[in-house]
């Protein structure tokens, strides 16, 4: 039940929501610029860039691992080749999921 008790906000915990705000305006100028770079900059850089490489990294690395050990094998790269366009097309679709979450949440605050 003292959970559920009124506790006063203290002067400090209303300087860190001030804070948040100007964070989250700040999120909004920083989006803006991505915005500006266009969609497929943005797919290309954090979706396959980034998501893309770290999908092959993590399965396609454990994929290895299971099957050959942490000895290299003369198949790395092919088993790489083989990895590479599933990253590709997770990684872009993940670009395009993130850029309409995005897009969603900036055109909500814009309304607010």
């Amino acid at each position: 039940l003292r959970a559920l008790q009124f506790h006063p906000r203290s002067a400090d915990s209303i300087k860190g929501e001030a804070g948040l705000l100007r964070s989250r305006s700040n999120e909004a100028k920083a989006w803006e610029q991505t915005r500006s770079r266009g969609k497929m900059r943005f797919f290309l850089i954090s979706g396959v860039g980034k998501a893309g490489i770290a999908f092959l990294a993590t399965f396609g690395g454990l994929d290895y691992l299971t099957r050959y050990g942490i000895a290299y094998s003369s198949a790395f790269f092919s088993h790489v080749a083989g990895w590479l366009p599933g990253s590709v097309v997770v990684g872009l679709a993940f670009g395009v999921f993130y850029w309409l979450i995005m897009e969603k949440a900036y055109k909500a605050s814009q309304t607010e």
